[in-house]
């Protein structure tokens, strides 16, 4: 798709990453201001999970699945000396493929995870234990599928909004704009 061309590799991410600093440093007026670092190093290099995507992305089991994926990508990426965790505010997790959220059945393909922020009620141990992790997000390297372009960059905003504390405005069980849960 024009939207998101391949390669989906460090500075296609690096440029979401910049596109979501400029949105955040303008809507705070600079109160906001983000560095990051891409890992693993390299233009395409990878973590490798011990589960299939499929297994992470079940329909019956969401938020169990969700939950063994965060545990598990921050488990992998642990194992790189690279990564020093607690000098990152936040994590965000760029899995293969697309979100369960456009999905729209065209083909249907339902193991496709959600896009989201996580709080776990464990904390993961990192850093040989001198660190704790508790949150995070995880999105898809993109969107588009089933026919439908479309963008990283919204909700990537709207689940980083998480991540510095902001609040859905709309009821999270009915998707609608006019009742709150």
């Amino acid at each position: 798709h024009a939207i998101a061309p391949s390669p989906h590799a460090s500075a296609y991410f690096d440029a979401h990453l910049q596109a979501l600093q400029t949105y955040y440093g303008f809507v705070s007026r600079g109160a906001v201001d983000m560095t990051w670092d891409i890992f693993p190093s390299g233009d395409t290099m990878t973590y490798e999970l011990p589960r299939a995507m499929a297994y992470y992305g079940d329909s019956v089991l969401v938020e169990e699945r969700l939950t063994e994926f965060f545990v598990d990508c921050v488990t992998a990426a642990d194992g790189d000396s690279a990564i020093v965790f607690r000098n990152y505010d936040a994590i965000v997790i760029f899995h293969a493929g697309a979100d369960q959220q456009n999905n729209i059945g065209f083909p249907d393909t339902p193991n496709d995870l959600f896009t989201g922020f996580i709080k776990s009620a464990t904390p993961i141990i990192v850093d040989g234990g001198d660190t704790t992790i508790t949150s995070g997000l995880f999105m898809p390297e993109q969107a588009s599928q089933d026919g439908r372009a479309t963008a990283l960059n919204a909700v990537f905003a709207h689940e980083f909004g998480h991540q510095l504390g902001l609040v859905d405005i709309y009821s999270t069980r009915s998707r609608r704009s006019n009742t709150y849960d």
